[in-house]
């Protein structure tokens, strides 16, 4: 007598199987509390951090003033890429949403240092929400509460470079949408334009993409491919449309600064640290199990990608803040290898453990910078009530007059006192050798400058390169400013120089 179809045993099987399935996906009670309370520690962290920094009334860096400057000059109808004598005035490496992205908020919330810092907040909650989305419907819960902690863990990782007014937010946004919409019906068409704006912040940032192209090429073949390189060229080339944003001149100066570069061997140390840190994420849990050929080959691409950003964030002014925009991806590859026992608590961990140490120095250096808003307040004031225009922001000799000069600049451009000149460009040019100041002497000269702010009892023009300590103004410049410029007056926090030839 033969059975039931569904009483044969190589049936009964595989619904055994199922059944049993989804236990090995559980985790224990307190391991989940303890990861729910190691997620709300992070965030509660990071909220920190982003809070004294809005508050904070000054920036991170002096790049983030020169971006903000070059920025707001162009919406007021300055050349963004403007070159002299062959080269850069102001902007330089960047691409140009760098200077774009923060000039909505500008212009809608009334220019101001707070009102600069809301879009790259919004860039970082909207990656939070991108990526906690993503892992809620694709993994289990014990997945989801494990990426989520890694997210916020990595965020707080890189500190300010997490929220900062430079591209570095919107690259992780952009990484994060693509890790989402790879797998969508027009999958190939939304990465292309992540990948075209994710390059318009930086060049090279189309390397951050490449363990998404390669699972792109996996699921959709050449075509894909293809559809990504169309919709990222057009993409690419839609800012180079609007009027004073110069394509020719854009590759000019990305092409003299990357071909001039050079790398330091203190931030190959420090980026050693740190993917000592990162590498376990990934390398744990595929030396723990197997896993499904196409998962371990994403994974390895990762780990690849991260060793190819070496050289772009060893260079001079570079750092480890290039690996940020690759958590989206390592969040991805770890979700997809299923880490499970050490594998899965021994990483993660170590990432915040890493983080607190970071966050300490954070803190740190936005607590040094507290009352500088007060320089830049008394310089706008300056400004204002001065007889004498046009009007600009020197430098003195010392590293931290240098960067509230910098802020003091920023201040003055947002209330349209026009920069002609600044300091940060020479950093990068002398990088690469060339001695930028020397083709400024006519502004002396000529008194095209009628009256400076410089630092309250410093040496005039004497400061110092961030790469080689030397001076970034020449002899020559330094010259030709006191040949023809007189102390005046001076007021709390600076000294005033007016051209000779116009008190005559």
């Amino acid at each position: 007598m033969t059975l039931p179809d569904y009483l044969e045993p190589a049936q009964a099987a595989p619904l055994q199987l199922r059944d049993i399935g989804p236990a090995s996906d559980t985790q224990p009670p307190s391991r989940s509390a303890f990861v729910i309370v190691a997620i709300a520690l992070s965030v509660v962290a990071l909220g920190i951090e982003c809070y004294q920094y809005l508050v904070l009334g000054a920036y991170w860096d002096h790049i983030d003033c020169s971006i903000l400057i070059s920025g707001w000059q162009h919406v007021h109808g300055a050349p963004l890429y403007e070159l002299q004598d062959g080269a850069p005035v102001l902007a330089n490496l960047y691409g140009p949403l760098a200077y774009l992205v923060q000039m909505p908020a500008l212009l809608l919330f009334g220019a101001g240092v707070a009102a600069s810092k809301v879009t790259s907040f919004l860039a970082l909650g909207t990656t939070v929400a991108v990526m906690g989305v993503h892992m809620v419907r694709r993994s289990t819960t014990g997945q989801a509460l494990d990426g989520f902690f890694l997210l916020t863990a990595g965020l707080l990782l890189f500190g300010p470079v997490s929220f900062w007014v430079r591209a570095d937010p919107f690259e992780v946004l952009l990484v994060a949408l693509a890790v989402v919409l790879t797998a969508g019906r027009r999958g190939g068409t939304c990465v292309g334009v992540c990948i075209g704006l994710a390059v318009n912040f930086k060049v090279h940032a189309f390397v951050y993409f490449l363990p998404i192209l390669v699972d792109l090429w996996w699921t959709g073949g050449w075509r894909a491919l293809l559809r990504v390189a169309m919709f990222s060229g057009m993409t690419f080339f839609i800012p180079f449309l609007i009027p004073g944003i110069s394509l020719h001149d854009y590759f000019v100066t990305v092409s003299e600064q990357v071909a001039g570069g050079t790398v330091s061997s203190s931030l190959m140390v420090k980026n050693t640290i740190y993917a000592v840190v990162i590498l376990p994420l990934l390398v744990l849990p595929l030396i723990a199990h197997q896993h499904q050929f196409r998962d371990k080959v994403y994974a390895w691409i990762v780990l690849a990608t991260l060793g190819l950003l070496f050289y772009p964030a060893s260079s001079q002014g570079a750092g480890p803040h290039h690996f940020l925009p690759l958590l989206p991806v390592l969040i991805e590859a770890r979700r997809r290898l299923e880490p499970e026992g050490i594998a899965a608590e021994f990483a993660p961990f170590l990432i915040v453990l890493t983080a607190s140490f970071a966050m300490q120095g954070t803190l740190h250096n936005m607590a040094s910078k507290r009352g500088w808003d007060l320089v830049s307040e008394e310089a706008l004031a300056v400004a204002r009530h001065s007889p004498v225009q046009p009007i600009q922001i020197g430098y003195g000799e010392s590293p931290k007059s240098y960067e509230i000069s910098e802020l003091s600049k920023t201040v003055l451009a947002f209330n349209f006192y026009p920069v002609l000149l600044g300091a940060q460009i020479l950093n990068e040019l002398r990088e690469i050798g060339i001695e930028g100041s020397t083709r400024w002497i006519p502004y002396l000269t000529e008194c095209r400058i009628k009256r400076w702010l410089l630092p309250k009892g410093e040496k005039p023009f004497t400061t110092i390169s961030y790469y080689d300590r030397s001076q970034l103004f020449s002899k020559e410049f330094r010259q030709a400013f006191f040949t023809r410029y007189k102390l005046v007056e001076t007021t709390e926090h600076f000294d005033l120089w007016d051209c000779a030839h116009e008190r005559q």
